[in-house]
């Protein structure tokens, strides 16, 4: 099974009324509401959390790295091999949050 449908994600190209695309997610009410950071990542931002996820996992990184600064609204995203947690209140296992991301990555890269 996909991530996207592992979580109840649908990525959306057309763009709101910010110009940027959006995410819905089945799941309103359960932990997977936080993956809705992803919708706030810009073009930059997606890239460098995708070369970081990519680090942790090629190199199994146990180092907790905190990416705070990355993300605009204040969440706390940690990355701790071989999970990313949120807001210190869920986690996700890397592999997976990797594989939104790049999707996310092409419905940016759509104009």
């Amino acid at each position: 099974m996909d991530a996207k449908t592992k979580y109840g994600l649908t990525f959306h190209s057309e763009r709101n009324e910010r110009g940027r695309p959006t995410i819905s997610i089945v799941d309103q009410d359960g932990f997977n509401i936080n993956l809705n950071f992803i919708s706030t990542l810009d073009l930059s931002e997606t890239e460098c959390l995708i070369e970081s996820l990519e680090w942790c996992i090629n190199t199994k990184n146990n180092d907790w790295i905190c990416l705070s600064d990355l993300v605009t609204l204040g969440l706390s995203i940690q990355l701790d091999y071989p999970n990313i947690r949120i807001l210190n209140t869920c986690e996700f296992p890397m592999e997976d949050v990797l594989e939104l991301l790049r999707e996310w990555l092409i419905i940016l890269s759509v104009d």
